[in-house]
């Protein structure tokens, strides 16, 4: 019995039969070509979202200059265009030989000019006046005038003169001396057209006054004129760096867009 196990159990075993799988070839790779593509390829945005950035930009802009504006010097009115003296403030002398007054005569810019007699009641001062604002880098007045005296002597010197004072009035900051008609002597300045810099007064918030002193009483007729008031300003750093911000901001705001279209 021990012999039939053992023969049982050595029986030899099937081989096994592998199924044969067909070969194929295998391609060899090849090398994969590098995408040549732009580094900033070209995007072109709708017209609507063209427009809407550039609206975004202008409105950007405009804020930005407004909130400097804002607070630099304007000077309104300066040729009297109303007929009056609106945006001024006046001060006439007693008794004047002509009060001081706006008429349509012989302007050098548009219709009409302030006209004052440079005489009257004195010893006065005859002022046009104007708060202006905070004055920026650069600033300058400019005006045109026109003054005459024909003076008897005695009393003084008359005098046209252009002050900065504190807005609101106060001590003169500055006196600018314009013209001056000698005591007992003829004067004709003739038709002049000057200007004032302004710029060593940056930062200050002023009142620009036109002012005529008259050191006597009815000492001799006179005329004054002044027209074409204007007050020019240079733009500082500070507004040129936020408006290429501004611009910065714009580009930005293109290119992004265009990055998701």
């Amino acid at each position: 019995p021990q012999s039939r196990i053992i023969k049982k159990y050595q029986t030899p075993r099937r081989p096994l039969h592998h199924k044969q799988i067909p070969s194929r070839e295998i391609p060899a790779f090849q090398a994969i070509q590098p995408l040549s593509l732009p580094l900033n390829p070209p995007t072109k945005l709708p017209i609507p979202c063209r427009m809407r950035l550039l609206s975004h930009t202008a409105v950007f802009l405009g804020l930005a200059v407004t909130a400097l504006t804002s607070q630099a010097a304007i000077l309104s009115n300066g040729s009297f265009e109303t007929g009056d003296f609106t945006s001024w403030i006046t001060s006439d002398i007693s008794n004047p030989l002509d009060t001081l007054s706006v008429q349509a005569n012989s302007p050098t810019q548009g219709t009409f000019a302030a006209i004052s007699g440079f005489d009257g009641s004195g010893p006065g001062t005859i002022s046009i006046a104007q708060d202006i604002g905070v004055l920026s880098v650069g600033s300058s007045l400019s005006f045109d005038y026109a003054a005459t005296v024909d003076d008897f002597g005695g009393v003084g010197d008359r005098v046209f003169s252009v002050s900065l004072r504190p807005n609101g009035g106060g001590t003169p900051i500055h006196t600018f001396e314009v013209f001056r008609a000698l005591d007992g002597a003829s004067s004709d300045s003739g038709a002049v057209s000057t200007s004032l810099d302004f710029s060593p007064y940056a930062g200050q918030d002023v009142r620009v006054s036109f002012e005529l002193f008259v050191p006597g009483d009815y000492n001799g007729p006179g005329s004054f004129k002044l027209d074409n008031v204007s007050l020019t300003a240079v733009p500082e750093p500070a507004t040129y760096g936020l408006i290429a911000g501004a611009g910065l901001v714009g580009c930005a705001a293109w290119r992004r867009r265009g990055s998701k279209a």
